[in-house]
């Protein structure tokens, strides 16, 4: 069925209006209001409407205190997160301390054994993106959301490719040490925060393959980025595509403590279809999905399980999580273990400009 949009009258996600820090603490909790996260109303991304369907609240996560946050559903069908961390609190998501910016130097003494884990994620990865377009030396990829950039120096490896990753916080290489920004690097990375990218991102243009690996669901102007990545494909590039997926059991089981709700940081929650709808609409042909991504689906059951007790990255020492994260996996294999394992919270997509 062809899904139709309303041209939204803005392109920017937030309405102007006064912040809001006060009114979406949880019932019960005692927190400090200079501490919570200013807001402001958000249209749905995919349409630009602002009267949902339903709303709901869901709790935040990763947060040094206690927030929730309006979620809602429009009637085009799109989830997403209504009431949204304002631009210029952005910051206090995504710092240094960040559990995902950390990576395995988070876990202490167990730091190789999730650097190991870590780098057969960006195996497959390059293994997907090889798939989908042949790379080689004169070919530039560009990674939005790379994280620490591991996923670009490994299929640079694989394929002689030239990357760019940007990410909210520039960070180092595997090494440790700052990525390279000269003209003649063959993997850099640098700050941006989707939407804006920038001009370095149109310099590199055109793109044998655009990748966001978790990444889309943060965007809170999902088609401006898409529409940006369709212009600056090359004709014969590929747009790879992994999220979360919103309609998936494990979500339903979790509630709004699941961990692919990532509250307040994903600022739209994909189910299937609002997912195609959100890349035809913006200029693709989805040549391949699936109902699995290239993380095991044990990961956001962990990250669930620890959320509903209380666990805090930052206030607690991950390390101590270790020896439940590896007997989880364990126990739950070969149900949670396997990356390629469908209806477990992930979806992928592979598209080409249409």
């Amino acid at each position: 069925m062809e899904a139709t949009f309303e041209k939204a009258a803005r392109t920017d996600a937030t309405r102007d209006e006064a912040p809001r820090t006060g009114a979406t603490h949880e019932p019960g909790a005692h927190v400090d209001a200079s501490r919570l996260l200013p807001t402001a109303s958000a249209r749905c991304p995919a349409c630009g409407d602002d009267r949902p369907r339903e709303t709901w609240q869901l709790p935040g996560q990763l947060l040094p205190h206690a927030q929730s946050f309006e979620a809602a559903r429009c009637h085009c069908g799109q989830a997403y997160l209504r009431e949204q961390v304002r631009p210029e609190a952005q910051d206090r998501l995504y710092d240094a301390d960040y559990p995902l910016h950390r990576g395995s130097a988070l876990w202490g003494p167990f730091a190789p054994v999730v650097a190991f884990s870590e780098s057969r994620v960006d195996a497959r990865r390059v293994r997907i993106v090889r798939r989908a377009r042949d790379l080689g030396p004169g070919d530039r990829v560009l990674d939005l959301g790379c994280g620490r950039g591991s996923f670009l120096d490994r299929l640079h490896g694989a394929t002689g490719a030239a990357g760019l990753g940007l990410d909210h916080l520039a960070p180092a290489n595997p090494a440790g040490t700052p990525w390279s920004a000269g003209p003649g690097a063959a993997v850099r990375c640098a700050e941006a925060a989707l939407p804006k990218l920038p001009p370095l991102a149109e310099e590199q243009a055109p793109y044998a393959a655009i990748t966001l690996w978790h990444a889309l669901e943060h965007d809170p102007a999902p088609r401006e980025t898409l529409a940006w990545a369709r212009e600056h494909l090359a004709k014969d590039g590929v747009l790879v595509v992994e999220v979360p997926d919103e309609s998936s059991g494990l979500a339903k089981r979790f509630g709004g403590s699941w961990a692919g709700h990532h509250t307040p940081r994903h600022a739209s929650l994909f189910e299937p279809e609002s997912l195609r709808q959100m890349l035809e609409s913006s200029g693709f042909e989805i040549t391949h999905h699936r109902r699995a991504g290239t993380l095991l689906p044990w990961t956001l059951v962990a990250l669930s399980l620890i959320d509903r007790v209380g666990f805090r990255f930052g206030r607690h020492p991950a390390w101590a999580l270790f020896p439940f994260w590896a007997a989880g996996l364990v126990l739950t294999s070969p149900w949670l273990a396997r990356a390629n394992a469908p209806g477990r919270g992930l979806q992928l997509a592979i598209a080409r400009p249409a």
